[in-house]
């Protein structure tokens, strides 16, 4: 069962990612989705990790096929938009999951719009 994100909007202040981070979930996150929102995500880890986006949407009657992004360790990744058409399930909620969770914090970041 992923764990809810509750995005953070961006501002003229700025966004700081330590402070809006949490641990990835092992059974991934999901948040609502707009189309306006970034995933953050940062591996600590010692090994690059994959970050699969969920794709519940049909397009022409067919599966619209995950996207997988790779984060290489040590490093972050911002990861979308997520247009709603296709990566948001009947809750309007988007969500991806994580090929590893150790040292891996994510945050959703909002876009003003």
């Amino acid at each position: 069962m992923p764990t809810t994100l509750t995005p953070t909007t961006l501002s003229r202040a700025g966004y700081d990612h330590t402070t809006n981070a949490v641990s990835a979930a092992s059974g991934g996150n999901n948040w609502a989705n707009t189309g306006n929102e970034v995933l953050v995500v940062t591996n600590g880890s010692g090994s690059t990790i994959a970050v699969t986006e969920t794709t519940p949407a049909l397009t022409d009657g067919q599966a619209v096929t995950a996207k997988t992004v790779s984060v290489l360790a040590g490093k972050t990744a911002m990861i979308g938009p997520f247009p709603p058409s296709v990566y948001n399930d009947g809750s309007n909620l988007a969500g991806v999951t994580y090929s590893a969770v150790t040292s891996v914090t994510v945050s959703v970041i909002r876009f003003p719009g």
